[in-house]
């Protein structure tokens, strides 16, 4: 799951939640409108698709089941082995 508060439309930081799909971890991010403040754990990496072709209707199932936080990039590269296109985005 993923918290995010409307603090960062007012410019203020705000934390973003997320489970690694692979272990369960929690992943933690402090953000705000400049950039990401701080990650834990510390290794921590987003997975990424690039689209096959424009949006349509399907975009969640052909893009955001592919976009994640991991713990590690450990844990991210046994998930991907799964899940072809996929690439990280580190820090």
């Amino acid at each position: 799951m993923v918290r995010q508060d409307c603090h960062v439309i007012l410019g203020t930081q705000t934390q973003v939640e997320s489970n690694d799909p692979a272990t369960g971890e929690l992943v933690r991010l402090s953000v705000t409108r400049e950039g990401v403040k701080a990650v834990h754990p510390e290794g921590a990496v987003v997975s990424f698709r690039l689209p096959d072709g424009p949006f349509d209707s399907d975009v969640v199932k052909a893009f955001c089941h592919y976009v994640h936080f991991f713990a590690s990039r450990q844990s991210a590269q046994h998930w991907m082995a799964d899940h072809p296109g996929t690439f990280l985005l580190t820090g």
